[in-house]
């Protein structure tokens, strides 16, 4: 029997097809099985991988067709990734007397920490704060040193999220909750509405179940705010991107950025916090400072 050792040609050959298989895959059936939607996540990860694969396999085939399908195949996947994506952060200068700013503040940071969090938070000079997993330390520190109370705010340990604002300004406000699906708050404001969502990670079929009827609820009362005709602005660590095949089955639509925002600068960098709506806004990347999200201010440009 003839046992031929595969060439190396061959096995970059192969490595190539594979990447561009997955690729495909992950952000065009994500929603077959929640495995795929979880991988459909990394596209940076995937064009990391895919450049030295396709450089090398360049290089030893030295087939001019196949280093031109892969250079334009590579500058494909680098638009899909790099897109309307927002990098700006910087620990020294961040922009000042913005109108909203939004963290995912990680619910079991360093209790130490969260009172010289908060005092971040407050000198942002945001008119609207929106934080989801705040411990209870946390809310009394931005409380006292904004002298006001939460607008809304709901003790759920990691699906918790809280609201400070200007009172005079709130036509309604309420917490959206049902035991199919996370929760979410919602602040009306005379000029928006403003939705802060935080639905779990999809790892396993019954939290992928979970996250797709949040994505469907959250879809609806968007729906409802067009309809009445009102402004209205989401924002929120979704635990999705928008190379999530369900992300953008009901938002892909309405994202234009995208916030590297989640484990920054690490393997595991994932744009996975969002803000998105009506509202015409500017979005900016600020430090993750006492957490793992940066966090996302935003001012209105309209």
């Amino acid at each position: 029997m003839d046992r031929r050792i595969p060439s190396l040609r061959s096995v970059l050959l192969a490595a190539s097809a594979v990447l561009v298989l997955v690729h495909q895959i992950t952000i065009h059936l994500g929603y077959w099985h929640w495995m795929l939607d979880v991988w459909s996540h990394f596209q940076l990860q995937i064009l990391v991988v895919a450049v030295p694969i396709a450089v090398g396999t360049s290089i030893v085939t030295r087939s001019k067709p196949y280093a031109v399908l892969s250079t334009c195949y590579l500058f494909l996947l680098a638009v899909w990734v790099f897109g309307g994506t927002n990098w700006s952060s910087s620990d020294v200068h961040v922009e000042r007397n913005i109108d909203l700013y939004y963290q995912n503040v990680q619910y079991d940071s360093d209790p130490a920490s969260q009172q010289d969090f908060a005092e971040r938070i407050v000198d942002y000079g945001a008119s609207v704060v929106a934080l989801v997993e705040p411990s209870p330390a946390l809310v009394r520190a931005v409380s006292l040193l904004r002298g006001e109370e939460p607008l809304i705010y709901q003790h759920l340990g990691n699906r918790s999220c809280v609201v400070f604002g200007p009172e005079a300004d709130v036509l309604d406000r309420f917490v959206v909750r049902a035991d199919d699906h996370d929760p979410m708050c919602v602040v009306r404001f005379t000029s928006y509405d403003l939705y802060v969502a935080h639905p779990l990670p999809p790892l396993g079929s019954n939290r992928y179940a979970r996250q797709d009827r949040f994505f469907a609820m959250q879809s609806e009362y968007i729906e409802e705010s067009v309809a009445a005709g009102r402004d209205w602005l989401v924002v929120g660590d979704f635990n999705s991107t928008k190379y999530s095949s369900l992300f953008r089955r009901y938002f892909g639509a309405y994202v234009t950025a995208q916030y590297y925002s989640w484990a920054s600068f690490g393997l595991l960098m994932i744009p996975i916090d969002h803000a998105f709506g009506s509202l015409q806004h500017r979005g900016y990347l600020y430090p993750a400072y006492v957490s793992d999200h940066h966090g996302i201010g935003i001012t209105f440009t309209d």
